[in-house]
């Protein structure tokens, strides 16, 4: 035990006790930032933060509500030319899938694709860019979030558009 007090009472010691007194206050402080989710904006939603994610990625992720976010992984099949995409989950039956593009001109282009594919199919409420069943039995909705630069997808296996266009109005679109 000596030995331990001699080492606290020399420049070493205290310089060692010093730096790590910062670190635990600077790691307290960055932790309760991080639990309230305060950025010094008011009223700023708390975004989770993965390492190894791409600017693209977290800006994806803040457009993304914040129920869903913690569903989301990589994304199975990504759209062309998309630069961040995630694919999702809401209350285990919805499917979804993000997909951020890098301009307007890269939004519409990715729409058009997806028109294509799926035609301009619209069995349900007037917001979303495509709303039906497929061939497949699979029950999608397909909107923008122009502002965003974002295309999204939703689908329900069991094919309930009515209970998917319900889930997507109450909580998936943004």
């Amino acid at each position: 035990m000596s030995r331990w007090s001699a080492f606290f009472k020399s420049g070493a010691g205290m310089l060692t006790a010093a730096a790590t007194l910062l670190a635990a206050i600077a790691g307290l402080v960055t932790a309760v930032t991080q639990l309230r989710g305060d950025d010094g904006r008011a009223g700023a939603e708390a975004v989770t933060v993965v390492a190894g994610e791409t600017a693209a990625e977290r800006e994806l992720r803040s457009y993304i509500p914040t129920a869903i976010r913690p569903t989301c992984g990589p994304p199975k099949y990504p759209e062309p030319n998309a630069v961040a995409a995630f694919n999702c989950t809401y209350r285990e039956i919805v499917g979804l899938q993000y997909n951020l593009f890098a301009s307007d001109t890269d939004l519409r282009k990715a729409v058009a694709v997806v028109r294509k594919r799926y035609g301009s199919r619209h069995d349900c409420g007037p917001k979303p860019l495509l709303c039906f069943v497929g061939d497949d039995g699979v029950a999608s909705v397909v909107w923008t979030d122009e502002g965003a630069d974002v295309l999204s997808f939703a689908w329900r296996d069991d094919g309930n558009l009515d209970a998917l266009y319900e889930s997507w109005a109450q909580a998936i679109a943004r």
